[in-house]
């Protein structure tokens, strides 16, 4: 029912359930109860998209009715006797219980713009407009559509330009997200923004040579028709060229993690090549942080890659939301050694991330990353484990580090493996390659080149001559006497 249709009759029942309060407020003054009365008339009814109950709406009596949308407060009544609902905006019952009813080709509408002021002092009656947008050439009818000036257009690019999200533009504009969206797809068309990868900023391709650290590119090239495509996919790494053979051995056996990436390299249609950003003398961490600044600089269109570290001020709401399942003891096992062992864990042993939403916007959380800001309230780079212990959801087990110190505990963790495992296989290259799942290199060699660079590395072959000489089938060698020294 449209609250033009109103009788006389029906606008006396509806106030008696509703009253409105100067502000425009629609509050309640006699709950309905019809389907508790009479439970064989319970029904469902489909609105909106959603299964809703009809009859009590459960609100006390003096409280608001209604729903927030975004063309403003909305109401909605089910009438006790005949059973009809009436749907509409809230604004539209404050001016029928002040002013009567009005003519369906009307609209009540605010003054001053706001669709949540709903004053009978900011409210009148204006013509409804169903036709077509001037320039419109379908047959289609609907509403007309905003729009930005050339102006307005070059700041949403700057805007853009300077890392915000359309979402975020949207706000600062005061306009809507597909405004925003067609505004930059302009913009891409005219090459006034910067999608595609420059060339001309890469610091040379990556060769084979030694272990050197820094930020390199996956650049993915095709031509598709008369345009010209271009993605990329960035990443920091210690060794650059062998990260770089890693990404590619895994491309060729259809195993790389990144789906798009390997769709893209699957389908044949694209070049893949890799370059320098940034080399040199640098941290694990400057690296890292040179990365994240690199993946900024460019549209998420033209890259592979899809996560990002999120800020402390765009986390934090969800953090404070979400805090509290720290509260529940059951959630976590405290074993012998003091650690909180979180009951449910994912596949590489770490806590299983929490989904906390605010206002359908979802982010996933790790309960030890949520246990440190509650108890520190901080929101660390990274939270080292001190315990060892991947599940553990205790603050005191956690220590806030980057990710440089978590490579060097890695690093660490892994040399004193290697070392216990040679030591039980005596120096057996076959068995340590099979163990740590080395490639096995082939011909005369039956194991790894990986196991002796770690040999040389950890010194094992002057911390253990004995061992090693045996596995190598060679004699000790004999310090000659004219080395050895005479006691005095």
């Amino acid at each position: 029912m449209h609250v033009t249709e109103l009788t006389q009759e029906l606008i006396a029942k509806l106030k008696e359930y509703v009253e409105v309060n100067p502000e425009g407020q629609i509050l309640t003054k006699k709950r309905n109860l019809f389907y508790r009365q009479q439970p064989e008339d319970h029904a469902l009814k489909q609105f909106a998209g959603k299964i809703v109950q009809l009859g009590d709406t459960r609100t006390k009596i003096g409280n608001r009715r209604g729903t927030k949308t975004k063309y403003g407060q909305s109401f909605t009544f089910i009438f006790p006797e005949t059973k009809e609902s009436l749907v509409c905006k809230a604004r539209e019952i404050v001016w029928l219980f002040n002013n009567g009813t009005y003519d369906s080709k009307m609209k009540v509408q605010p003054k001053n713009g706001d669709l949540f002021d709903d004053r009978i002092e900011n409210l009148h009656i204006v013509k409804k407009n169903n036709g077509r947008p001037v320039g419109a050439k379908d047959k289609v009818k609907r509403g007309k559509r905003d729009s930005l000036d050339g102006k307005q257009e070059r700041e949403v690019e700057k805007l853009r330009k300077d890392g915000l999200t359309v979402n975020q533009i949207a706000e600062t504009m005061k306009t809507t997200y597909g405004v925003v969206r067609l505004a930059l797809k302009r913009a891409i068309k005219s090459n006034s923004l910067k999608t595609f990868f420059n060339t001309q900023t890469f610091k040379g391709t990556v060769a084979k040579g030694g272990c050197q650290i820094g930020v390199y590119v996956l650049y993915a090239s095709s031509l598709d028709g008369k345009k010209f495509i271009s993605k990329g996919y960035i990443g920091a790494s210690r060794n650059v060229w062998k990260r770089i053979q890693v990404h590619f051995s895994n491309l060729k056996t259809n195993k790389h993690y990144n789906k798009d990436m390997q769709e893209a390299y699957n389908s044949g249609n694209y070049t893949f090549n890799s370059f320098w950003l940034e080399r040199g003398e640098l941290e694990h961490g400057e690296a890292l942080a040179l990365e994240t600044e690199h993946i900024n600089k460019y549209e998420r269109a033209s890259l592979f890659n899809k996560w990002s570290q999120p800020t402390l001020e765009e986390i934090q709401p969800y953090l404070d939301k979400y805090k509290h399942y720290l509260d529940d003891a059951g959630r976590y096992t405290v074993d012998e050694n003091g650690c909180w062992n979180w009951n449910v864990v994912s596949p590489d042993g770490y806590s299983k991330a929490i989904q906390c939403s605010i206002e359908g916007k979802k982010k996933h959380i790790r309960p030890h990353r949520l246990s440190y800001y509650k108890t520190y309230g901080e929101y660390p780079e990274l939270i080292r484990h001190m315990c060892d212990n991947k599940a553990c959801v205790n603050p005191e087990c956690l220590q806030k580090g980057s990710h440089q110190q978590n490579g060097l505990d890695k690093s660490r963790e892994f040399r004193k493996d290697f070392e216990y495992w040679w030591l039980r296989h005596e120096g057996d290259v076959t068995k340590l390659t099979n163990h740590f799942g080395f490639k096995h290199a082939g011909g005369r060699y039956h194991g790894s080149s990986q196991i002796y660079y770690w040999e040389k590395q950890l010194g094992l072959r002057e911390k253990y001559p004995d061992l090693w000489y045996a596995r190598s089938g060679l004699l000790a060698p004999v310090e000659p006497s004219c080395f050895q020294r005479k006691d005095k």
